[in-house]
């Protein structure tokens, strides 16, 4: 059985500034698949080693210290983009997702799929899923800020 933690937010609006589009925020994320050590902290480095036609291959380092290849998939007609992960023990996928309310307000979805291994440790160290939520969290709001700089082309900030 896996694990899946799951947080949402909207997408921060610059009132005096422009309001992104979908295809603005879109290109956002692709440029965050590409390039995603701007938007998260526990990324320090990435590289794409393969590209298809309905993707690419990327390698992360978490940390400065765990490598993890991704097979990352754009799905723009569901507006999301997974990730997911070839040769890690402990995650499964990772995935994000833009959503529009019924006002036209825009969200960003931060999604992780644990392994069954991680699943039991997290169960087991009740501390160690809260600072995991902590990172998830944290990951999810510094993204929506970059994302929101980005698509309505304002410089993005470290």
């Amino acid at each position: 059985m896996t694990v899946t933690i799951t947080h949402t937010v909207p997408i921060p609006l610059d009132p005096a500034g422009p309001r992104p589009d979908f295809d603005e925020i879109w290109r956002s994320m692709l440029h965050k698949a590409e390039n995603p050590v701007e938007f998260v902290p526990s990324i320090t480095e990435c590289r794409v080693v393969e590209r298809y036609d309905d993707g690419f291959v990327r390698e992360v380092v978490f940390w400065g210290v765990d490598r993890v290849l991704e097979r990352v998939t754009p799905e723009r007609e569901r507006g999301r983009i997974l990730f997911e992960v070839i040769d890690h023990p402990e995650m499964v996928m990772i995935t994000n997702e833009l959503t529009e309310d019924a006002t036209g307000r825009y969200s960003f979805t931060l999604t992780y799929v644990l392994s069954e291994g991680r699943g039991a440790k997290l169960r087991a160290e009740s501390e160690f899923i809260d600072k995991f939520e902590d990172v998830i969290r944290e990951t999810a709001a510094t993204t929506v800020v970059q994302l929101g700089r980005t698509a309505t082309g304002s410089p993005a900030q470290h």
